[in-house]
């Protein structure tokens, strides 16, 4: 036989012993017993530490028969909580306590027992976040709350147990499991939105281990080490959503901007017009002033010049009047002697006569 029939036959012979072991550990393998009460399927979550749980539709009839956990069985469920420090679990029971409906109570006593394991968790304790699980007033903000977890540097601090056996991936894991429980907690207890939570958890938990100042080759391994597509794609696919709402935002600002950049410039040309116009207007009103000041004066030279013309022509026709009144009076006195002296009368007449012809030409010639 030759070697390579010989190595066909040896590794058809180990295929079938693969095989044989296969079928011999199916029939060893002990099946799992039904779930029957909701202690029971917070015990197999905590068997299966961390790994996916699902809950079908007749054991969440079955829970909501048998969903009140007794005081006994609530201290067997906190001790195995105790041993789950990174928290794999209270996310998976999260998860799992959303996909309850029609059953309230069953689901108000699952997070009942999830909020007690949190609060029990040093990282919750030491970080003050009970008012945040319970929306109590002056609590941190949801962003503060993540902040407070995804950022905590457990290896420095002196406030946590287990501080020597912890390792910097130990902290990495914790951090993000705390920081994914509450943003479930969030989205359930408070009706915050996924893309929300999804920005809150970047700023918290991703940007934080993502540093902006790594090199190419650093950044090309994480991308190539990325195992968790449905959640990166996820991640990506909200932030695009984002991003492409903030594109139509920034266009539509700078469509207004550019409207308004000509309205500005509709503004200026109407604000330089009106500027001229006022300038001229300013112009013309100082001619107008000196116009107005011209004219006062020349009124006031004629008012003068009037003034004296009035007293001289006064003065002329008071001399006039006074002349020929007393001749006309030396005329009357004339006519009354006895015998009367006509000739004296007509004489002065005539003179008076002459005098008052000779007044009115000068009148009427405006001297």
């Amino acid at each position: 036989m030759t070697h390579s029939a010989l190595d066909n036959e040896i590794e058809a012979s180990g295929t079938e012993n693969d095989e044989q072991k296969k079928k011999a550990k199916k029939s060893k393998k002990i099946p799992r017993p039904e779930i029957q009460s909701l202690a029971q399927f917070i015990e197999v979550a905590y068997s299966r530490k961390g790994q996916r749980i699902s809950l079908q539709s007749k054991v969440e009839k079955a829970l909501s028969k048998n969903y009140v956990i007794d005081p006994e069985m609530k201290s067997k469920l906190l001790e195995l909580a105790q041993s789950d420090i990174l928290l794999a679990v209270p996310r998976q029971l999260l998860l799992a306590s959303r996909k309850i409906v029609g059953y309230p109570q069953v689901k108000k006593e699952l997070k009942d027992f999830i909020e007690l394991v949190l609060k029990n968790h040093f990282i919750f304790s030491q970080n003050d976040l009970s008012a945040a699980l319970n929306n109590l007033p002056g609590s941190p903000s949801p962003q503060e709350a993540l902040n407070k977890v995804g950022k905590a540097n457990l290896l420095t601090s002196e406030d946590y147990p287990l501080k020597n056996s912890f390792k910097s991936t130990d902290q990495d894991v914790l951090r993000a499991n705390a920081a994914y429980c509450l943003a479930i907690w969030f989205v359930e207890s408070r009706g915050y939105q996924v893309e929300q939570i999804t920005q809150m958890l970047y700023t918290a938990l991703w940007k934080s281990n993502n540093p902006e100042s790594a090199d190419d080759n650093t950044k090309l391994r994480a991308l190539t080490e990325i195992r968790e597509l449905n959640g990166v794609g996820l991640a990506c696919s909200v932030f695009k959503k984002e991003t492409d709402k903030q594109a139509v935002i920034a266009a539509a600002a700078l469509r207004n901007q550019e409207a308004l950049n000509e309205k500005i410039k509709l503004l200026e040309s109407e604000k330089n017009c009106i500027k001229h116009e006022q300038e001229e207007s300013v112009v013309k009103i100082c001619q107008l002033e000196n116009e107005l000041i011209n004219e006062r004066k020349a009124h006031a030279h004629a008012r003068v010049h009037l003034g004296d013309d009035k007293e001289q022509l006064r003065a002329r026709l008071l001399r006039r009047l006074k002349t020929e009144a007393t001749l006309l009076e030396e005329g009357l006195h004339a006519l009354r002697r006895n015998p009367p002296k006509i000739h004296v009368m007509d004489d002065h007449a005539e003179r008076v006569l002459d005098g008052l012809y000779t007044e009115i030409k000068e009148l009427e010639s405006g001297d």
